[in-house]
């Protein structure tokens, strides 16, 4: 496999395309799609990335040239463990993300991170595949300010 260090990097060629609807509604439909074929995975109670979303970070990377203004990535965790624990944990997961697509050419300026923790699950926390489908990375375009 290809070193972390040796991995081609996406830089926009062109600006960002305008924040019209049509082309934030387009952004968040392939980020969704990417994001939904695979998860970023990380090691167990941990922000560091598994080298299997190396593959999925670059496709991500690629598409943020084509997303309008600021992209806000959005770490969730499930519901096991001290809330303030994964809180922290959920922020720290997005902050490599955000560094991993600079990493890959993407502007620090293009993106914010969040850490939700446990507050907005999409699945129960009461079965093993609810609280993976809880634990995510999520990518949207942000209001702007």
């Amino acid at each position: 496999p290809v070193a972390e260090a040796q991995r081609p990097t996406f830089a926009a060629a062109q600006p960002p395309p305008p924040a019209t609807p049509a082309n934030v509604a387009r952004c968040e439909q392939t980020l969704a799609e990417l994001l939904g074929r695979t998860q970023i995975q990380f090691a167990t109670a941990s922000a560091v990335i598994g080298r299997d979303s190396f593959a999925v970070l670059d496709s991500i990377a690629q598409a943020a040239g084509g997303c309008p203004g600021t992209l806000s990535i959005e770490g969730h965790t499930d519901s096991d463990g001290r809330a303030a624990f994964n809180n922290t944990l959920s922020r720290k997961r997005a902050e490599a993300v955000r560094a991993a697509l600079m990493d890959r050419g993407v502007p620090g300026s293009r993106l914010v991170v969040a850490g939700y923790g446990a507050t907005k699950p999409i699945a129960s926390n009461d079965t093993s595949e609810g609280r993976e489908r809880n634990r995510r990375i999520e990518m949207r375009v942000a209001p702007p300010a």
